[in-house]
């Protein structure tokens, strides 16, 4: 099981916690959408072969088909042993041009599903040791809460130099006892034990359920479907009607569905259990939610980022102090994710007076207006209210940097 991550001394736990676990898994997905277009090469390299291996093998069967007058002698018991020997001769010195290695992927797992399924299982185990990182925190921060009747032996204390590796181990012990149970009983844990919010209608715990399942089943039944399987998974399957005996796989359009989904569960439930058990430290937590929004944002990751900022705008205080920022994000959120009819409803509902003058730049931006989007960054530049720099951060001005004339216009602003 994964270690806990070690922090510095003024460091929030939660906040390296899901620092890494973002990284860990838009990382995953960059090398493996980097690593595609060699795969799917590799596996139009091996259709071919195996297409020019059948054609070649039936033309020398077809060459030494047996004649009407040998049929006639194989039923009198003369076999033509010399044709038969010539005919596998010929096959074996075709077989031996091949690499097979080529030859038994396209047989089996071909490179692709291959890279989509090690990536799904890194993804799982991803989400495995985030799980195993929020314990940690928590049993680190309320020791008490561990069973009084857990011990350890003789044997264990003699190696522990003081009471806190005893504890250690007893806390190790306890997570890896948790993690070993199902999925939902997990969630379980999470709500009525230590009496987190699982956030159950913002996040779709049964697209997560699924995937563990899926997992289980890959490594354990070689993708072939059970009937265990098909009682633990309740209407998450993507709308597949799975039966015993079919085969599971890992298509793109699975991997990142169930990806994104793990990442956004995987923030909002770091976000409720920092909001739980570490009330002076919200600040942090309000930083942590909107540098995760803005990194969703500048990957393109649209989908979550606006279900985060949805779930930012039910922070009352937060949303209060920050009304126009996190309503300018929602609204280019869901402009990127394809949701127009939402995205319209909630522009129309910004009180365009009383904008900042980067808000109003940001605003112009999600409007594809560049000529007014310039005009308030030139007037912005004038208050001190955009910084030269601000560029590289803000998500939403980002848009603009692939013109040719984006870096001029924006030094011109700030002349």
């Amino acid at each position: 099981m994964a270690k806990r991550i070690k922090r510095g001394k003024d460091d929030s736990p939660l906040k390296s916690i899901t620092y890494n676990f973002e990284n860990n898994l838009y990382n995953l997905e960059f090398f493996t959408t980097s690593l595609l277009p060699s795969a799917v090469s590799s596996d139009d390299r091996a259709k071919e072969g195996m297409g020019d291996l059948r054609r070649r093998m039936g033309e020398l069967v077809e060459s030494y088909s047996v004649s009407s007058k040998d049929r006639l002698r194989e039923a009198d018991g003369l076999v033509n042993a010399e044709r038969i020997s010539t005919a596998v001769n010929g096959i074996v010195e075709i077989f031996k041009e091949y690499d097979w290695a080529l030859v038994n992927i396209t047989l089996s797992d071909q490179r692709c599903e291959l890279l989509w399924k090690a990536s799904f299982m890194m993804m799982i185990a991803y989400f495995d040791y985030l799980l195993s990182d929020i314990l940690h925190c928590y049993y680190d921060r309320y020791p008490e809460a561990l069973n009084e009747e857990m011990t350890l032996s003789y044997g264990e204390l003699r190696k522990c130099s003081n009471l806190k590796e005893a504890n250690n181990i007893l806390i190790e012990r306890k997570i890896e006892s948790l993690l070993y149970k199902r999925f939902d009983e997990r969630l379980r844990f999470f709500a009525d034990v230590l009496v987190v919010d699982i956030a159950e209608t913002k996040i779709r715990w049964e697209i997560i359920n699924e995937a563990y399942q899926r997992r289980n089943i890959i490594v354990h039944n070689n993708g072939i479907v059970n009937g265990r399987y098909i009682r633990n998974v309740v209407h998450c399957n993507g709308g597949e009607k799975l039966k015993a005996g079919d085969r599971l796989t890992i298509s793109a359009e699975y991997y990142l569905r169930a990806c994104r989904e793990v990442l956004f569960g995987g923030i909002i439930l770091v976000q409720n259990c920092w909001r739980k058990w570490f009330k002076n430290d919200v600040k942090a937590a309000n930083f942590a939610l909107v540098s995760s929004i803005h990194k969703g944002l500048m990957i393109g990751a649209y989908e979550i980022t606006w279900r985060l900022v949805a779930f930012t705008k039910e922070i009352k205080e937060y949303y209060k102090d920050n009304k126009d920022v996190i309503d300018i994000l929602y609204c280019f959120a869901l402009k990127k994710a394809g949701l127009n009819s939402e995205f319209e409803t909630e522009k129309n509902k910004l009180d365009r007076v009383r904008l900042s003058l980067s808000n109003l730049a940001a605003l112009a931006v999600i409007e594809d207006d560049k000529e007014g989007f310039y005009e308030y960054v030139g007037r912005a530049a004038k208050t001190g209210e955009i910084k030269h720099f601000e560029f590289n951060a803000n998500a939403i001005y980002r848009e603009f940097m692939r013109d040719a004339d984006f870096e001029a216009k924006w030094n011109e602003a700030f002349k």
